[in-house]
């Protein structure tokens, strides 16, 4: 809708949105690289640098997106261009950071139940709280002005203002969430290392109160054929 505003066709909107897909699928596999070598040189924090790099470096991307950039439809592919290398630089975090993060720190048996977790916490906020807060800030803080008038058949002075509008209201609602993941990332640096130590050390003493139960189920079986070999001997050595 914020492009259309901007005067960029329907066909150049579908083509813009599937660029930023490729550049987000690009950069997944960018990020998982980059936090693979980040942790092997910095085994504590590196791929916490990964994430927080890649949530700070979106938001002069939002702010270009939305606010720096001239509303006209010859800088299309600029957009284009903008949103690919956006996608590219800015979802290194999952791949590099919270997915290997939350295999070192949560038990085995937690995995599943952890994941979903954070698809739920993830999707409600992005597609329940995010549309939402776009709508009430534009209205009510941006003064985004509803009609029942298509977007081609607004006057031009309408058009430029609720343009304006959305596109403030949806860098704000996207600026904020990237300050947030970024402070939520930070406190990482204080607990990674100490919650990976604590599952190390659990899953060590699981590992060794099951050997301890294993040898001591398998002992009883191991003495009695023992005992009737030694039996054998001592009758042998009678005789």
């Amino acid at each position: 809708m914020y492009l259309q505003y901007m005067g960029v066709s329907n066909a150049m909107c579908g083509l813009i949105l599937a660029l930023r897909t490729v550049g987000e699928g690009l950069g997944n596999a960018l990020g998982g690289y980059l936090g693979d070598i980040a942790h092997m040189r910095r085994p504590t924090d590196g791929r916490i640098f990964i994430a927080m790099f890649s949530v700070l470096v979106n938001i002069p991307f939002l702010y270009a997106i939305f606010m720096g950039v001239s509303k006209s439809q010859d800088l299309s592919a600029f957009f284009a261009g903008l949103l690919f290398t956006s996608g590219v630089f800015t979802s290194w975090e999952v791949a590099g950071c919270l997915c290997p993060v939350v295999i070192d720190i949560v038990p085995r048996r937690q995995l599943s139940s952890a994941f979903a977790w954070n698809v739920a916490i993830v999707f409600t906020s992005g597609n329940m709280i995010g549309p939402m807060l776009v709508g009430v800030t534009a209205q009510k803080i941006f003064h985004y002005k509803l009609t029942t008038e298509s977007i081609e058949d607004m006057s031009v002075d309408m058009r430029e203002r609720n343009a304006e509008a959305l596109g403030k209201s949806l860098c704000f609602s996207s600026i904020v969430p990237c300050i947030i993941s970024a402070l939520i990332f930070s406190m990482l640096f204080c607990t990674y290392a100490s919650d990976k130590r604590n599952l190390q050390d659990h899953e060590a003493g699981s590992l060794s109160d099951r050997t301890d139960i294993n040898l001591s189920a398998a002992s009883p079986r191991t003495s009695k054929p023992l005992a009737k070999t030694q039996e054998r001997i001592g009758y042998s050595s009678v005789r």
